[in-house]
């Protein structure tokens, strides 16, 4: 298997980045459908999408310059953060907004 070959610290490190991608996946696909659950307003739905973009764009070019100056740290505590965000993701508790 290449992970043994490749040694311990990239085993955690391909961990890691699976585990973040993986949970990114589960958030880009869970929130709209939790608000197409919530509400039947299309705009608000493709809000949802669109403000899941926005953190990307406008933090992504500064926080990239700070992790290339210390890639592993920064990549493996970045990962393991959005790990531990999408574990929160089962808690919710969803409500309609469409009843008043």
């Amino acid at each position: 298997m290449i992970i043994a070959r490749a040694g311990k610290p990239f085993g955690r490190y391909w961990t890691a980045t699976f585990l973040a991608d993986f949970s990114d996946g589960i958030r880009m696909t869970a929130f709209p459908l939790l608000a197409v659950s919530l509400t039947s307003a299309p705009l608000a739905v493709v809000a949802v999408i669109a403000i899941q973009a926005l953190p990307w764009l406008l933090v992504g070019p500064g926080v990239g310059v700070l992790v290339d100056r210390s890639i592993c740290a920064g990549s493996c505590s970045s990962s393991t953060l959005r790990a531990c965000r999408i574990g929160g993701l089962p808690t919710a508790r969803p409500r309609r907004l469409d009843d008043t």
